[in-house]
């Protein structure tokens, strides 16, 4: 971070140079300094959260709950097959209806924790995908919440 300091206050005093030898008087270099600090400064922060947005987009409502939703779908009748197959192996029955336990039951039990599974896996993507964005923001925006460039 000491480094993002020195390159931000090199940037600050080239355009404090730039600006005054531009300038006709001091007091037309003083009214521009300002002009460009007030444009940057409420600027600065929304330029970091488009660049943010730009390296690690985040998908929109959606498609974030489609793409979730098709998972969570694909595959029903292999599951329920495999199901099927594992308890009327495990309960050593030919039929459905000769099962000890509902099958519907175990079969929404089942599906439900997929769906679980599914959508955490999801949520847990996204959730990256903000980590990254905050990162990004964190280190356009460091020179900006620091406080001891305030004192």
């Amino acid at each position: 971070w000491c480094v993002a300091h020195a390159l931000l206050l090199g940037v600050a005093v080239l355009a404090g140079v730039a600006i005054s030898a531009r300038a006709r008087s001091t007091a037309a270099a003083l009214a521009v300094a300002i002009g460009v600090w007030v444009v940057a400064v409420p600027l600065a922060p929304r330029a970091a959260a488009s660049m943010a947005e730009a390296l690690a987009p985040t998908p929109s409502g959606e498609r974030f709950w489609a793409a979730a939703q098709k998972e969570a779908r694909d595959g029903v009748e292999q599951r329920d097959a495999a199901l099927k197959a594992s308890l009327l192996r495990r309960y050593n029955v030919d039929t459905i209806e000769a099962l000890p336990i509902s099958y519907r039951g175990a079969s929404l039990d089942m599906h439900e924790r997929f769906g679980n599974a599914v959508f955490a896996r999801h949520w847990a993507t996204l959730h990256a995908i903000e980590d990254r964005q905050r990162a990004v923001m964190r280190l356009a925006s460091d020179a900006y919440s620091r406080e001891d460039i305030y004192i």
